[in-house]
């Protein structure tokens, strides 16, 4: 899943190296237009799907074993509850548009949340982090 997909360029990284289905979300309208537009110069794999619809709904309505989430603080503190119980066990989230002095409690929360930092890239001032559900059930 790309959560909060804008252009869709990672939805098109995505299916290109294999993934499949890859589900692009975005709450935005003409966000999605540009997505769309996207997806036709790029053709990825013709498993990208693309939505409009608020990040927090989605996340209710489907379970993944990947989430792309490139977006800010703010929404990303809004959907960790829901990333939380939608991706699988083993699962993980990337979670990137962060900065650094957010990490903290980004990873707060997520760990209340039920998932822990499995891995950290930071080139100041900015950070991405991989967060994982355990692996058990």
């Amino acid at each position: 899943m790309d959560l909060g997909t804008g252009t869709s360029i990672l939805a098109v990284a995505a299916a290109r190296l294999g993934a499949g289905p890859v589900l692009a979300v975005d709450a935005d309208p003409v966000a999605v237009r540009v997505a769309r537009a996207t997806l036709r110069c790029n053709r990825p794999a013709p498993t990208v799907r693309l939505r409009t619809e608020d990040a927090v709904r989605t996340l209710r309505g489907g379970r993944f074993d990947l989430a792309l989430v490139n977006i800010g603080v703010t929404v990303i503190m809004r959907v960790l509850p829901g990333l939380g119980r939608a991706l699988l066990p083993g699962g993980r989230a990337i979670l990137a548009g962060i900065l650094i002095e957010d990490e903290e409690p980004i990873e707060n929360a997520a760990r209340a949340v039920g998932l822990r930092r499995a891995a950290r890239l930071r080139t100041p001032p900015w950070s991405g982090l991989v967060v994982q559900r355990d692996p058990r059930p």
